[in-house]
């Protein structure tokens, strides 16, 4: 047998070089959002994910889909990855 995964629809935000839209990213994580782990161009900061915490930082994507179970989750993915898995469908 053979099976696809279902398509399923998930909201993104880019986290932009030297986090110019860090409000954006708070607003969009919210309470899942662990605050920065370090400065400068190291500046790196963690989101609570189902899997647990895991690292993030300029360039990457975070991804937010419906948890099954209720609420939202979490996780970040690289952009390569993210060009690769990823289309638009609007902007």
């Amino acid at each position: 047998m053979k099976y696809r995964k279902k398509p399923v629809t998930v909201d993104v935000i880019l986290i932009e070089a030297k986090y110019k839209n860090y409000k954006e990213i708070v607003a969009f994580v919210g309470d899942e959002l662990i605050y920065p782990l370090g400065m400068g161009e190291t500046f790196t900061f963690e989101i609570r994910t189902a899997e647990g915490l895991m690292k993030t930082r300029p360039g990457y994507w975070i991804i937010k889909a419906p948890d099954p179970k209720g609420g939202f989750r979490f996780w970040s993915v690289d952009p390569e990855y993210f060009a690769e898995n990823y289309e638009a469908i609007d902007k």
